[in-house]
């Protein structure tokens, strides 16, 4: 007898699924799980070799992400199915070419979305004028035995209106002269967000457009000659069409 504390009675409780027999346990589902295979000829059951998908050497390859991170971990979680497609095996040398073309698209990107690429805190923190002259007048004041008396004058003047005070103390003086010039920039949107932000507003085509561009792009610019079979730079796209329409709402991550 099928135990009702047991993980598979809730499951046939919940009629997901329907009791085929008990010994041997088996269930017949009532839904279609996520991930099957579409066909025999499906992607996901071909046999893959561990070779670089280039050049073919069978040693010291690495994982390449042909559609970079920074971009897919954005995208909505309808896309993020069977990732594993574009997860190749590239040599090291291989690895470093691929990284170096992938370049020249993310600076592409940036210039047509405007979506500047650097360091996220270089980006995250603008550098502020006032600030960056109130630390230089503090530091001058500190040393000054030959300023003229109308240019310490001048100093001190600004350190008063920054400070909103009437008296620049000793200890006003210290903490302007190592004061932090950099202030958060309120409008910074990292790189990969702002291209997929972009794409998104053109519903899901756009955003499997993006994709696609970075696979033909692998492509184009690697000319790999080992790719699995079924391997497409139109992946997954009509299965996602059928199954959620091209009017799907667009949720990034």
């Amino acid at each position: 007898m099928l135990l009702m504390d047991s993980p598979y009675a809730l499951v046939i409780e919940e009629k997901l699924s329907e009791l085929v027999s008990e010994e041997p346990f088996v269930v017949r589902l009532q839904f279609e799980p996520a991930g099957r295979p579409e066909s025999p000829g499906d992607y996901y059951l071909m046999v893959k070799e561990n070779l670089c998908v280039v050049c073919g050497k069978k040693d010291s390859y690495i994982r390449k992400n042909v559609i970079p991170h920074e971009y897919r971990k954005h995208f909505p979680i309808e896309m993020k199915d069977h990732n594993s497609h574009d997860v190749l095996l590239l040599c090291t040398s291989c690895h470093a070419i691929s990284n170096y073309y992938d370049n020249h698209l993310k600076q592409q990107l940036a210039k047509e979305f405007e979506a500047p690429i650097g360091s996220e805190e270089g980006l995250r923190l603008l550098e502020d004028p006032e600030r960056r002259q109130v630390r230089s007048g503090a530091r001058a004041l500190l040393n000054a035995e030959s300023l003229p008396a109308h240019r310490k004058e001048e100093l001190l003047q600004a350190l008063r209106e920054f400070y909103n005070t009437d008296m620049v103390t000793d200890e006003m003086l210290q903490e302007a002269a190592s004061l932090e010039t950099r202030i958060s920039n309120e409008n910074y949107i990292p790189h990969g967000l702002k291209v997929v932000q972009c794409h998104s507003q053109g519903g899901l085509r756009s955003l499997m457009q993006l994709e696609r561009r970075w696979r033909q792009h692998f492509l184009d610019s690697m000319q790999p000659k080992h790719l699995p079979q079924q391997w497409s730079v139109d992946h997954n796209h009509q299965k996602l069409l059928r199954k959620y329409g091209e009017d799907l709402p667009i949720k990034l991550s």
